[in-house]
């Protein structure tokens, strides 16, 4: 069997057998479009690639979470080209990485390190996660990852390792509204401005140039959020952190913010934020 994913011309849909014993609420493909990928209430993920002759046929599955996986992103190949992280309704965040020396369909590929994730963080206050973002810059070699949990609480981790993506120090928490009642309907959702640079309009503003942004829909708003170069005095001299502060507040919301995006481009000399509303 040939498990290495090949890049052809698209010519339609494909219909994929996916063989998840419940519904699938994640999926995502690559970067390259040519690896693909699903999580379902069951717990578990399925990885597929594309083959010279157009169908996407399954690499391999594994039990990812005890509970139902709420997201899964591919992490960007300047990282690593098959590194995949997802979170689940344990209250778990978790990475996982391909080891190609094993053969597919055996449940191992993905989880060779003694059936577990070579990284995994887990949510304070019995608040699972439901949504996280992640931000390479291959320029400074570090990289960002940011948890939003069911009580508003959204932390940000860096990583200024790539080698070793089990060395994740919290950047900032920042509380991004009052906490929802038990039993209160909830939407939460995170992402990282996916441009190296603020846009031009910001940097005039003040914004620093490796200032990191993250826009976040917490219930019925959606606000953006940048960093600022905070000093502060140590005994042998001064030393400075990024902490976050709002920018911004996308008004107009009447009701709860499923999801956001933020379009690439900031060349263009202003940003672009998309949200969708139960409204």
């Amino acid at each position: 069997m040939d498990d290495d994913p090949q890049e052809i011309e698209p010519e339609g849909f494909s219909l994929l057998q996916n063989g998840h014993r419940d519904m699938i609420q994640a999926t995502a493909f690559n970067t390259y479009g040519n690896r693909f990928a699903s999580g379902s209430v069951d717990g578990k993920i399925k990885v597929y690639n594309l083959h010279h002759d157009g169908t996407w046929n399954l690499c391999d599955t594994w039990g990812a979470h005890n509970s139902e996986i709420l997201e899964i992103h591919w992490f960007p190949p300047t990282i690593h080209p098959n590194l995949l992280a997802s979170i689940g309704m344990d209250g778990r965040f978790k990475i996982w990485v391909e080891d190609p020396t094993l053969a597919p369909g055996k449940g191992r590929r993905f989880n060779s390190h003694n059936n577990k994730p070579v990284c995994e963080l887990r949510s304070v206050a019995r608040a699972p996660y439901l949504s996280f973002s992640i931000k390479h810059n291959p320029e400074t070699r570090h990289t960002y990852l940011a948890l939003i949990n069911r009580n508003g609480l959204l932390i940000v981790y860096e990583n200024e390792e790539p080698e070793n993506m089990d060395n994740w120090a919290e950047l900032d928490s920042i509380k991004v509204c009052d906490k929802p009642a038990r039993g209160e309907e909830v939407a939460f959702k995170v992402m990282f401005d996916p441009n190296l640079e603020p846009c031009y309009a910001a940097i005039r503003q003040g914004v620093q140039r490796d200032a990191l942004g993250v826009v976040v829909a917490s219930m019925n708003r959606a606000t953006i959020w940048r960093t600022k170069e905070i000093s502060h005095a140590v005994t042998l001299g001064a030393s400075s952190t990024k902490e976050f502060y709002r920018a911004a507040e996308l008004k107009g919301h009447r009701g709860l913010v499923r999801d956001i995006a933020w379009a690439p481009g900031s060349i263009r000399g202003f940003d672009v934020v998309a949200t969708a509303c139960k409204d």
